[in-house]
C-alpha cells in the first residue's frame, strides 16, 4: 500500500501504476489538501508522533517551509522561490498514508 501525488503529471504515472496491480492512494494537491497535508504533518512533528531521517536536504526543507496569509485570509505554504519542498511533501504524504490505516500499522518512525 502506498499514496502517490496524482495531480498533472502526476495522474498518468499514477495511472499506469494502478494498472500495473500496485496498490496506491492518489493524492491530488490543491491549495486546500496542501494546507491539510502541512497542517497535519506539523501536528504530528509538534506531538513526536513521527520522527524522520537526518537526511540533510529534507532538514533544510524543513527549516526553510513557509506559510503566508493572503489578502484574502487564505494561506499558502510553500518553500522560498528558487528552492525545492518536495521531501517535505513526500513526509506529509507518508504521514497522511500512516494516519489513514488501520492501528495495526506500525507508527511511521525513522532514527
Amino acid at each position: 500500500n502506498g499514496i502517490i501525488d496524482a495531480t498533472g503529471v502526476g495522474d498518468a504515472v499514477f495511472d499506469d501504476l494502478k494498472n500495473q496491480g500496485l496498490s496506491l492512494e492518489g493524492f491530488k494537491f490543491t491549495a486546500t489538501t496542501k494546507q491539510e497535508l502541512v497542517s497535519n504533518l506539523s501536528v504530528a512533528m509538534d506531538n513526536q508522533e513521527i520522527h524522520y531521517p537526518a537526511i540533510e536536504t529534507l532538514i533544510d526543507e524543513l527549516e526553510m517551509y513557509a506559510y503566508e496569509q493572503r489578502s484574502n485570509g487564505t494561506f499558502s505554504y510553500s518553500a522560498p522561490e528558487g528552492f525545492h519542498d518536495d521531501e517535505v511533501m513526500a513526509l506529509a504524504l507518508l504521514n497522511r498514508l500512516f494516519n489513514t490505516k488501520t492501528m495495526e500499522w506500525a507508527s511511521p518512525v525513522f532514527d
